[in-house]
């Protein structure tokens, strides 16, 4: 077992430094090849290295090219960033069904929030990024999830936004209907 003075040097040593170093250029260069996984790879990178504005970069390239995990990140990536991206977007205040603690999104489990997430898109056309933010109480006592929705875009034109969506993940019917602005991503409606 290594004593703490024999740790210190181990992290401090050039050659691992170097080694990581070379791994971070190497996962740029896929990144910029256009391989969807070293885009990832690379934003994931630059997120623990706390480059939050190019981790948001490379990981939303990746989540445009379909790379599932990227959407997920994404909210993960919104809620720790600094102002510097949280800033580009615009609340959207709306009114009406998921928008309202008291009527939220019906669905089963927590696992039916993010089928449900994973499965819409703004009317517009934008893709979406969303994270869970926490838990409030309904006025009858039923305990609500709240989560931050984001919109995602290549067109300038198209502000970033970002909603506020409730969801009651313990009900037994009823669940599946459209919230305001939104549309399925296969094209039908729920």
């Amino acid at each position: 077992m290594l004593s703490d003075d024999e740790l210190e040097n181990f992290i401090k040593n050039p050659f691992i430094k170097k080694a990581e170093d070379d791994e971070f250029l190497l996962l740029k260069q896929r990144a910029e090849a256009n391989d969807v996984f070293g885009m990832f790879n690379y934003g994931e990178q630059c997120y623990y290295r706390e480059k939050y504005v190019e981790s948001a970069y490379w990981i939303r390239k990746a989540f445009l090219c379909n790379h599932n995990q990227g959407r997920i990140y994404l909210g993960d990536l919104w809620r720790s960033a600094d102002r510097k991206i949280r800033d580009k977007y615009e609340d959207v205040k709306c009114d009406g069904y998921g928008f309202d603690p008291e009527n939220p999104v019906l669905v089963m489990m927590p696992i039916g929030e993010k089928e449900y997430l994973q499965s819409i898109k703004p009317k517009n056309g934008q893709l979406i990024s969303f994270c869970r933010m926490c838990c409030v109480a309904s006025s009858n006592g039923t305990m609500i999830d709240k989560y931050e929705v984001y919109t995602i875009s290549d067109y300038p034109e198209l502000k970033p936004l970002k909603y506020i969506v409730y969801f009651n993940m313990y009900a037994l019917d009823g669940y599946g209907k459209m919230i305001e602005g939104f549309e399925s991503i296969k094209g039908d409606q729920k």
